[in-house]
């Protein structure tokens, strides 16, 4: 289904309560279908140069839109496309917030509880994608400013709750996710569409320098320590046989590592909606040699597998899968870690996403810490004002980031990043 809303002028922020039009100079186009969406749709796209990004592309949503659904929203002025956005409606719990809020008193602490918690895992649509990290949300036009992108944002978000409820599905949260430091000011003005910040942890970011061409030039430039620590982990994970699997192994040996995924969801401190083995073949299926899966074997069994997500430029360390009565053993998580950095050289790319958990382990292989936050809001304007306390509850994770690059080294890369 496609319908277009107008958008507000630029010379004033859209009240967040609902989509107000005062000419049609402005256009929001949403497409609650993706694999009914006109070819000449993506050709629009190409001017924003989306082809940059893989997790804004028509394969990727494609597949994601057969695990949760999607709408994808169409900015035009006068006709003219001039930007993009996706949102997702997908489920979310945290244990660690329902024990926290469990050991609060009080109407306002009452009423929190009884928001966040009651049914454990609430429907969440989401700007932006909940499976990954960073700036995969929307993209506009150069000469779109601010104040438009927020209107246009927030008209938008305000459609696709109408969407999402007109289906009967029960809907408290709204987000909008990740932005880094460059997109403060967009921030500050979506404040006035009634979202408030939600401070998180820094997504893990390696920038790949030019003159690695391979694994041990990588090395070369980790102090002594690190670098022995890389070598101790492809050591003791020497006996482990790693192949590649296709779409095919993938389907027909999903009961070997199916489980091992599982494995790891069940550990996250904040569980966003479950993917099915079937979900992560049809995402090999859209895309491809850009999805690449590598299974650890230890005695013809295996024992762990990761997966990568190849774009333009970036490199997306996405999932893994581990039997954690072997991690220890192998050093298998550190192995997968090494060989995510190998890959990305192999394949030149700029940087590899390592995402927001497991800090520690992922700056002691290089990873640096890029600041990254989200925008919350309740989708009733009452309740709204709990989400700035209940925000309080997420607390980011206090971790010693190490630092393991030799200087000259650190500063290229670091300097890399601010560039970002």
């Amino acid at each position: 289904m496609i319908s277009s809303i107008c958008s507000k002028e630029s010379n004033f922020i859209t009240h967040w309560k609902g989509v107000f039009c005062q000419n049609k100079i402005f256009e929001i186009q949403i497409h609650s279908d993706v694999l009914a969406v006109p070819d000449a749709f993506w050709e629009l796209t190409g001017s924003l140069k989306l082809e940059n990004d893989r997790f804004l592309q028509k394969s990727y949503l494609s597949a994601m839109s057969a695990f949760c659904d999607t709408w994808m929203v169409l900015f035009t002025r006068s006709g003219v496309p001039v930007g993009y956005a996706v949102f997702f409606l997908s489920t979310f719990q945290s244990n660690e917030l329902e024990h926290e809020l469990s050991q609060c008193i009080g109407i306002r602490d009452w009423l929190a509880r009884k928001w966040t918690t009651s049914k454990k895992e609430q429907h969440v649509l989401v700007c932006g994608n909940p499976l990954i990290s960073g700036e995969h949300a929307f993209v506009f036009a150069e000469d779109i400013s601010t104040i438009d992108q927020a209107n246009f944002l927030c008209d938008a978000m305000n459609a696709v709750v109408k969407e999402v409820r007109a289906k009967g599905i029960p809907l408290s949260i709204c987000m909008m996710k990740d932005f880094y430091p460059v997109h403060e000011a967009l921030q500050e003005n979506l404040k006035n569409c009634g979202f408030s910040k939600m401070a998180g942890d820094p997504v893990m970011i390696l920038p790949i320098l030019e003159e690695w061409q391979t694994l041990g030039d990588y090395q070369n430039d980790l102090i002594s320590k690190f670098r022995s620590k890389s070598l101790t982990a492809l050591e003791k994970s020497k006996d482990l046989v790693k192949r590649v699997l296709s779409a095919e192994e993938m389907s027909n040996h999903s009961e070997d590592w199916y489980p091992l995924y599982e494995q790891v969801y069940e550990r996250a401190q904040y569980q966003w909606k479950k993917l099915s083995a079937q979900a992560i073949i049809d995402m090999k299926l859209a895309l491809g040699e850009d999805f690449v899966m590598q299974g650890y074997y230890f005695e013809n069994k295996m024992i762990g597998f990761s997966i990568s997500i190849l774009g333009d430029q970036e490199m997306e360390a996405h999932l893994v899968g581990i039997d954690y009565e072997k991690n220890k053993q192998f050093q298998l998580y550190s192995r997968m870690l090494y060989d995510f950095v190998q890959l990305g050289i192999e394949q030149k790319k700029s940087w590899i996403c390592f995402g927001r958990t497991a800090l520690e382990i992922k700056s002691s292989i290089g990873a640096l810490a890029l600041p990254g936050q989200a925008l919350l809001r309740h989708s009733k304007p009452i309740t709204n004002v709990l989400v700035r306390w209940i925000i309080s509850k997420f607390q980011s994770e206090e971790v010693s980031l190490r630092s393991v690059w030799k200087q000259e080294a650190y500063e290229r890369l670091n300097s890399k990043l601010e560039k970002r």
